[in-house]
Protein backbone atom coordinates (compact mmCIF):
# COMPACT_ATOMS: atom_id res chain seq x y z
CA UNK A 1 0.00 0.00 0.00
CA UNK A 2 2.87 1.98 0.89
CA UNK A 3 4.11 1.78 -2.76
CA UNK A 4 0.71 2.73 -4.52
CA UNK A 5 0.56 6.09 -2.27
CA UNK A 6 4.03 6.83 -3.57
CA UNK A 7 3.01 6.55 -6.89
CA UNK A 8 -0.27 8.16 -6.56
CA UNK A 9 1.16 11.32 -4.91
CA UNK A 10 3.85 11.68 -7.55
CA UNK A 11 1.15 11.93 -10.63
CA UNK A 12 -0.69 14.25 -8.52
CA UNK A 13 2.01 15.97 -8.27
CA UNK A 14 2.96 16.21 -11.90
CA UNK A 15 -0.63 17.04 -12.70
CA UNK A 16 -0.03 20.37 -10.20
CA UNK A 17 3.01 21.99 -11.55
CA UNK A 18 2.52 20.89 -15.06
CA UNK A 19 4.03 23.63 -17.33
CA UNK A 20 5.77 25.65 -14.41
CA UNK A 21 9.21 26.31 -14.18
CA UNK A 22 9.03 26.01 -9.93
CA UNK A 23 10.74 25.06 -6.88
CA UNK A 24 9.40 23.78 -3.65
CA UNK A 25 9.45 24.74 0.02
CA UNK A 26 8.78 22.25 2.73
CA UNK A 27 6.52 24.67 5.25
CA UNK A 28 7.15 22.16 8.38
CA UNK A 29 11.04 22.16 7.47
CA UNK A 30 11.95 25.64 7.40
CA UNK A 31 10.42 28.90 8.75
CA UNK A 32 12.66 31.02 5.90
CA UNK A 33 13.04 30.28 2.07
CA UNK A 34 15.35 31.97 -0.06
CA UNK A 35 14.94 31.26 -3.89
CA UNK A 36 16.90 32.96 -7.33
CA UNK A 37 15.18 33.59 -10.58
CA UNK A 38 11.85 31.35 -9.82
CA UNK A 39 8.67 32.13 -10.76
CA UNK A 40 6.48 29.87 -8.87
CA UNK A 41 7.31 28.70 -5.64
CA UNK A 42 5.36 25.43 -4.42
CA UNK A 43 4.70 25.16 -0.69
CA UNK A 44 4.13 21.60 0.26
CA UNK A 45 2.88 21.02 3.81
CA UNK A 46 3.48 16.90 3.56
CA UNK A 47 1.83 14.14 2.77
CA UNK A 48 0.49 12.73 6.57
CA UNK A 49 -2.18 15.01 7.04
CA UNK A 50 -5.53 14.27 6.19
CA UNK A 51 -6.56 17.76 6.07
CA UNK A 52 -4.86 21.51 5.30
CA UNK A 53 -6.23 25.31 5.99
CA UNK A 54 -3.71 27.99 4.66
CA UNK A 55 -3.51 31.60 5.08
CA UNK A 56 -4.50 32.00 1.37
CA UNK A 57 -7.80 30.06 1.84
CA UNK A 58 -6.62 26.91 0.18
CA UNK A 59 -7.02 23.84 1.27
CA UNK A 60 -4.70 21.23 -0.38
CA UNK A 61 -1.87 19.65 0.13
CA UNK A 62 0.03 21.97 -2.00
CA UNK A 63 0.00 25.33 -2.87
CA UNK A 64 1.32 27.44 -6.14
CA UNK A 65 2.40 30.96 -4.62
CA UNK A 66 4.49 34.01 -6.61
CA UNK A 67 4.25 36.71 -4.02
CA UNK A 68 7.58 37.15 -1.29
CA UNK A 69 5.96 36.82 2.22
CA UNK A 70 4.62 34.72 4.88
CA UNK A 71 2.67 31.88 4.20
CA UNK A 72 1.13 29.75 7.11
CA UNK A 73 -0.84 26.21 7.42
CA UNK A 74 -2.47 24.18 10.02
CA UNK A 75 -2.65 20.62 8.87
CA UNK A 76 -4.65 18.00 10.84
CA UNK A 77 -4.10 14.38 10.86
CA UNK A 78 -6.98 11.69 10.88
CA UNK A 79 -6.78 11.25 14.71
CA UNK A 80 -7.61 14.77 14.97
CA UNK A 81 -4.05 16.16 15.92
CA UNK A 82 -3.64 19.49 14.30
CA UNK A 83 -0.01 21.01 13.42
CA UNK A 84 0.89 24.75 12.48
CA UNK A 85 3.76 26.08 10.60
CA UNK A 86 4.57 29.10 8.61
CA UNK A 87 7.12 29.78 5.97
CA UNK A 88 8.68 33.09 4.82
CA UNK A 89 9.39 33.29 1.14
CA UNK A 90 11.51 35.37 -0.28
CA UNK A 91 12.51 35.39 -3.92
CA UNK A 92 14.80 37.68 -6.16
CA UNK A 93 13.53 37.32 -9.75
CA UNK A 94 16.08 40.51 -11.06
CA UNK A 95 18.68 39.45 -13.88
CA UNK A 96 20.42 41.22 -16.18
CA UNK A 97 18.18 41.97 -19.58
CA UNK A 98 20.91 41.42 -21.68
CA UNK A 99 22.10 37.61 -23.23
CA UNK A 100 25.13 36.59 -24.16
CA UNK A 101 26.69 38.32 -27.48
CA UNK A 102 29.74 39.05 -29.41
CA UNK A 103 30.65 42.27 -29.86
CA UNK A 104 32.99 44.82 -31.77
CA UNK A 105 36.44 45.93 -30.62
CA UNK A 106 35.47 49.02 -28.64
CA UNK A 107 31.32 48.96 -28.98
CA UNK A 108 29.83 50.22 -26.32
CA UNK A 109 27.03 48.16 -24.39
CA UNK A 110 24.99 48.62 -20.96
CA UNK A 111 24.51 46.00 -19.13
CA UNK A 112 21.07 46.45 -17.25
CA UNK A 113 19.18 45.01 -14.51
CA UNK A 114 15.61 44.34 -15.16
CA UNK A 115 14.72 45.38 -11.35
CA UNK A 116 15.94 48.36 -9.37
CA UNK A 117 14.79 48.01 -5.77
CA UNK A 118 17.85 46.14 -4.64
CA UNK A 119 21.85 46.66 -4.09
CA UNK A 120 24.08 45.43 -6.58
CA UNK A 121 27.63 44.25 -6.91
CA UNK A 122 29.86 43.78 -10.53
CA UNK A 123 33.17 41.43 -10.64
CA UNK A 124 34.12 45.03 -12.13
CA UNK A 125 33.77 46.94 -8.68
CA UNK A 126 30.91 48.79 -10.00
CA UNK A 127 27.57 49.32 -7.96
CA UNK A 128 24.63 50.74 -9.94
CA UNK A 129 22.26 48.86 -11.39
CA UNK A 130 23.39 49.37 -15.13
CA UNK A 131 26.79 48.62 -16.09
CA UNK A 132 28.29 50.75 -18.96
CA UNK A 133 30.75 48.14 -20.87
CA UNK A 134 33.40 49.29 -24.25
CA UNK A 135 34.78 46.32 -25.45
CA UNK A 136 38.41 45.58 -24.70
CA UNK A 137 38.31 41.70 -24.73
CA UNK A 138 35.88 38.63 -24.28
CA UNK A 139 34.88 38.92 -20.88
CA UNK A 140 32.27 37.46 -18.25
CA UNK A 141 30.44 40.49 -16.71
CA UNK A 142 28.28 38.83 -12.96
CA UNK A 143 26.56 41.23 -10.71
CA UNK A 144 25.31 39.95 -7.92
CA UNK A 145 21.92 41.00 -7.00
CA UNK A 146 20.74 41.03 -2.91
CA UNK A 147 18.72 42.78 0.16
CA UNK A 148 19.01 41.92 3.82
CA UNK A 149 17.69 38.56 3.35
CA UNK A 150 18.38 37.04 0.05
CA UNK A 151 21.21 37.19 -2.69
CA UNK A 152 21.45 35.96 -6.16
CA UNK A 153 23.63 36.09 -9.23
CA UNK A 154 23.13 36.53 -13.13
CA UNK A 155 26.38 36.82 -15.55
CA UNK A 156 26.61 37.42 -18.66
CA UNK A 157 29.38 36.37 -21.63
CA UNK A 158 30.51 39.16 -24.19
CA UNK A 159 32.91 37.76 -26.65
CA UNK A 160 34.67 40.36 -28.98
CA UNK A 161 35.01 39.65 -32.67
CA UNK A 162 38.69 39.35 -33.74
CA UNK A 163 40.08 43.19 -34.14
CA UNK A 164 41.07 44.83 -37.15
CA UNK A 165 44.15 46.41 -37.05
CA UNK A 166 45.14 49.46 -39.93
CA UNK A 167 48.85 50.52 -40.93
CA UNK A 168 49.60 53.28 -43.30
CA UNK A 169 51.93 54.30 -46.11
CA UNK A 170 52.74 57.04 -47.95
CA UNK A 171 54.34 57.52 -51.34
CA UNK A 172 54.83 61.66 -52.22
CA UNK A 173 54.93 62.48 -55.11
CA UNK A 174 56.01 66.61 -55.13
CA UNK A 175 53.64 69.77 -55.85
CA UNK A 176 54.38 70.97 -59.65
CA UNK A 177 55.24 67.83 -60.99
CA UNK A 178 53.05 67.02 -63.97
CA UNK A 179 49.47 66.45 -63.99
CA UNK A 180 48.89 68.99 -61.17
CA UNK A 181 50.00 69.72 -57.19
CA UNK A 182 47.86 67.01 -56.04
CA UNK A 183 50.13 63.94 -56.63
CA UNK A 184 50.36 62.68 -52.54
CA UNK A 185 49.33 58.07 -52.55
CA UNK A 186 48.28 56.55 -49.73
CA UNK A 187 48.24 52.97 -48.78
CA UNK A 188 46.45 51.50 -46.20
CA UNK A 189 47.23 47.78 -45.11
CA UNK A 190 44.20 46.40 -42.64
CA UNK A 191 44.82 42.46 -41.11
CA UNK A 192 42.53 40.74 -38.68
CA UNK A 193 38.82 41.34 -38.29
CA UNK A 194 36.29 38.58 -39.08
CA UNK A 195 36.42 37.09 -43.10
CA UNK A 196 37.09 39.55 -45.81
CA UNK A 197 37.86 43.19 -45.11
CA UNK A 198 36.67 46.11 -47.07
CA UNK A 199 38.06 49.19 -47.78
CA UNK A 200 36.39 52.56 -48.30
CA UNK A 201 37.87 55.90 -48.10
CA UNK A 202 36.61 59.63 -48.41
CA UNK A 203 37.54 60.29 -51.50
CA UNK A 204 36.69 59.06 -54.86
CA UNK A 205 39.94 59.30 -55.79
CA UNK A 206 40.77 55.51 -55.25
CA UNK A 207 43.49 52.91 -57.18
CA UNK A 208 40.71 51.24 -59.64
CA UNK A 209 42.71 48.02 -59.91
CA UNK A 210 43.66 47.90 -55.78
CA UNK A 211 40.99 49.83 -53.14
CA UNK A 212 43.98 49.80 -50.28
CA UNK A 213 45.44 52.89 -52.68
CA UNK A 214 44.09 56.24 -52.29
CA UNK A 215 45.65 58.28 -55.20
CA UNK A 216 45.51 61.81 -56.44
CA UNK A 217 45.95 63.53 -52.93
CA UNK A 218 46.35 66.98 -51.78
CA UNK A 219 47.45 67.63 -48.12
CA UNK A 220 45.03 67.42 -45.48
CA UNK A 221 43.57 64.30 -43.55
CA UNK A 222 42.26 61.85 -45.67
CA UNK A 223 39.48 59.30 -44.05
CA UNK A 224 39.06 55.44 -44.92
CA UNK A 225 37.07 53.05 -42.86
CA UNK A 226 37.62 49.31 -43.17
CA UNK A 227 34.21 46.80 -42.60
CA UNK A 228 34.50 42.92 -41.88
CA UNK A 229 31.71 40.57 -42.60
CA UNK A 230 30.80 40.62 -38.95
CA UNK A 231 29.96 44.13 -38.93
CA UNK A 232 32.81 45.42 -37.45
CA UNK A 233 34.43 48.59 -38.40
CA UNK A 234 37.28 50.56 -38.17
CA UNK A 235 37.32 54.18 -39.04
CA UNK A 236 40.48 56.37 -39.02
CA UNK A 237 42.31 59.39 -40.84
CA UNK A 238 45.99 60.00 -42.29
CA UNK A 239 46.77 63.17 -42.53
CA UNK A 240 48.58 63.62 -46.34
CA UNK A 241 51.92 65.60 -46.60
CA UNK A 242 52.87 68.22 -49.13
CA UNK A 243 56.10 68.90 -49.96
CA UNK A 244 56.93 72.09 -52.26
CA UNK A 245 58.65 70.92 -55.15
CA UNK A 246 62.53 72.06 -54.82
CA UNK A 247 63.43 75.01 -56.34
CA UNK A 248 65.83 74.44 -59.31
CA UNK A 249 68.79 77.34 -60.17
CA UNK A 250 70.22 76.54 -63.46
CA UNK A 251 73.42 78.64 -64.45
CA UNK A 252 75.04 78.44 -67.97
CA UNK A 253 78.35 76.36 -68.54
CA UNK A 254 81.25 78.80 -68.48
CA UNK A 255 83.45 75.87 -70.10
CA UNK A 256 83.19 76.54 -73.19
Amino acid sequence: MKKIFILISLIISANFLQGQVYDTAYVFQSDTARFCHIDTIVLDAGANYASYSWNTGATSRMIKVTDNGTYDVAASTSGGQIDESATYINTIRAKIMQESDSLCYKDTLFLVVDETNYRYLWNTGDTLYNLRVIMPRSETYTVEIYNDINSCSDSVRLDMYPRIYVEFEQNQENKGCPGGDCKGQVRVTATGGTGQLNIEWDTPNVDPGDSSYAIGLCEGFIGVHIYDDAGCRFDTNYWVEVWEMPEVITTPDTTT
